[in-house]
């Protein structure tokens, strides 16, 4: 009786952590076409350890064009992939990706507001990485 009830709480505390880390996004925008297309249904991973070519939900910037310093207050979303991180060389930014930041782009490039416009992204502004569908860029 002890064992079944230590693997229900068990199981329940485990459920409980995946309901926190994992949620789901809608897509409304064109940004990530031909990948990811508006009315798409994602599951994100959260968390803010992310690798270059994952595709990253991240805060939307300010309306100055500056990303968010306050994530728990965003004024909205962007879907983006990540295409350099820290220490990296990009040839739209004056040196490498700072630390504690990533370089975004979309997969569209005339139809997406990404690190070229916006420069390199906090990872602060990072909510998760999508991880359903598996993501990759196609050619």
């Amino acid at each position: 009786m002890k064992r079944a009830l230590g693997v229900s709480l068990l199981l329940a505390f485990t459920l409980q952590a995946l309901r926190w880390k994992l949620t789901t996004v809608s897509i409304t925008g064109t940004s990530m076409e031909p990948v990811i297309h508006a009315g798409s249904v994602l599951v994100l991973w959260r968390t803010r350890k992310v690798n270059i070519n994952d595709v990253v939900l991240v805060s939307l910037p300010d309306p100055r064009g500056r990303w968010p310093t306050d994530p728990g207050k965003p004024n909205g979303y962007l879907i983006k992939r990540v295409t350099a991180t820290a220490g990296q060389p990009v040839d739209t930014l004056a040196g490498p990706v700072p630390s504690d930041h990533v370089y975004l782009e979309g997969d569209n490039p005339g139809r997406s507001l990404d690190s070229r416009q916006l420069g390199a992204c906090p990872l602060t502004a990072v909510h998760g990485r999508i991880i359903w569908p598996t993501l990759g860029r196609q050619s």
